[in-house]
């Protein structure tokens, strides 16, 4: 692991956390070493848990959806769609082996593809009569400016037990399939962050990505 990113994590997470990240030392994309070997482990784990499905006609395979409710005070987006607790939402999750595939293309790569999957899931809402009641789309991410990009708004989580368990956990991700490695972590938005809320409405996302048979 380079100096500078032991310096930010001894600064930032302390001597026992900056420990556990000293062991993960050489993990790169797609290739995990030290204890960062957990971590694909409990991502598969984890979508077996909270079930996931993948979505339907997607050009890349970039995202997986689980369908839930949402669990909340009520909240308005930009567009005016109210979300409030029991209306169903979808979380969408990132596959991590897709990122490491596309990732050699540069960010850009990812944009476009990621772009192309929304497309797919615009699609879905509006062809899939499971998909009828999904009010919103949601993903719990560090990249708060490439789904700001994407036309997703970002809201503040509570800084709590549950946000740091975030936060550790998709650092991980992050340092795991990222090109860059941990030295991705010290850059741009990331550096200092806390996972957020990425939210955009069903309404929103077909105005953003609508389909039609003739794309």
């Amino acid at each position: 692991m380079p100096s500078v990113t032991c310096e930010i994590k001894r600064r930032e997470t302390g001597a026992a956390a900056w420990l556990f990240w000293s062991l993960c030392s050489g993990s790169r994309a797609g290739h995990a070493r030290g204890l960062l070997r957990v971590w694909p482990i409990w991502e598969r784990l984890a979508r077996r848990i909270w079930l996931t499905i993948p979505v339907d006609g997607a050009t890349y395979g970039i995202f997986a959806m689980h369908l839930t409710r949402y669990h909340g005070t009520p909240f308005l987006l930009p567009d005016g769609t109210c979300i409030r607790a029991g209306d169903r939402v979808a979380e969408l999750h990132v596959n991590g082996d897709v990122i490491v595939r596309l990732g050699s293309g540069g960010k850009w790569t990812l944009m476009t593809a990621a772009t192309a999957d929304l497309r797919a899931i615009s699609a879905w809402t509006t062809r899939t009569p499971n998909a009828a009641d999904v009010k919103a789309f949601y993903a719990i991410t560090l990249l708060a400016s490439a789904t700001k990009r994407l036309g997703f708004t970002l809201r503040e989580r509570p800084v709590n037990l549950l946000a740091r368990l975030d936060r550790f956990f998709q650092a991980g991700l992050l340092a795991l399939y990222s090109e860059a490695g941990f030295d991705r972590l010290s850059r741009g938005s990331t550096y200092g962050t806390f996972p957020r809320e990425a939210w955009i409405s069903r309404a929103e996302l077909v105005r953003l990505y609508g389909y039609s048979s003739g794309r």
